[in-house]
């Protein structure tokens, strides 16, 4: 049992790593280099740019966030095959009506939780523990995304290691929500806006987050602690008010070119 589980550690970790070399690398290769004169306008921090020294300081702190996660994932896996949890397959009884609306709840609760707590680990008094080398970075990069502390990684798992004890969740619901969380959490330290420029003159699409939402919140600070939704930081007062101003500023950049 212990060299399975050891096994199953190494193999998350190892997976992890992988995919977050895969995506963070030719995202950056792409955007940060290779077609970096191209996408020029698309730069959401014009007067800024990342380093190397910054690049080894969030491949550091990635490595060691992988290597935790990798640990936690193992013991979701562990407690899965002993039938502690409720995930299920395609052989249960569950409805696929259910089944949608599972994908929706868990992001919802993923959300929820991100605001709430992204928003604790600022006060002054955690953020040293908790936030602040994931904040090293002031223009952030796709290397960026996993940077984190591991007291931030234990929070940043904990709606990811709860929900299955406590919610039937299918196990592709799993799947395509770690999906849509790791893309959502490249494009939103890419450095670079790739959304349409209307995006924010469409009632429903606003609510989602831009890369240039949480850009402003490595650049500024205090304000768009956001995850997938805006919905939290415009209910609490948080979204910084030049938001929209700054995100139709970059497109207006474009159409100049």
């Amino acid at each position: 049992m212990q060299a399975a589980f050891l096994s199953a550690i190494l193999y998350n970790f190892f997976g992890y790593l992988l995919f977050y070399f895969l995506f963070a690398g030719m995202l950056y290769y792409l955007c940060w280099m290779r077609f970096a004169g191209n996408l020029k306008n698309r730069r959401i921090q014009v007067k800024r740019r990342t380093f190397a020294p910054q690049i080894r300081h969030d491949i550091l702190f990635s490595l060691q966030s992988i290597f935790l996660s990798s640990i936690l994932l193992s013991f979701l896996f562990a407690a899965h095959e002993l039938g502690y949890t409720r995930i299920y397959h395609a052989d249960s009884n569950h409805s696929l009506g259910y089944t949608l609306f599972s994908l929706i709840l868990v992001l919802v609760i993923d959300d929820a939780f991100f605001y709430w707590s992204h928003r604790l680990m600022h006060h002054r008094r955690l953020f040293r523990l908790f936030h602040k080398e994931h904040h090293h970075s002031t223009d952030p990069s796709p290397f960026t995304s996993l940077a984190f502390q591991p007291l931030e990684t234990l929070v940043e798992n904990v709606v990811g290691m709860a929900l299955p004890f406590v919610l039937p969740i299918h196990w592709n619901v799993i799947l395509i929500w770690q999906t849509i969380s790791f893309a959502n959490n490249f494009l939103a330290h890419l450095g670079y806006e790739f959304y349409p420029h209307y995006w924010l003159k469409v009632p429903l699409l606003r609510l989602k987050t831009t890369s240039t939402h949480h850009n402003m919140h490595h650049r500024l600070f205090n304000g768009n602690y956001g995850l997938y939704f805006t919905i939290w930081d415009k209910l609490m007062g948080t979204e910084f008010p030049n938001y929209a101003e700054t995100f139709s500023e970059l497109h207006s950049r474009r159409r100049e070119d």
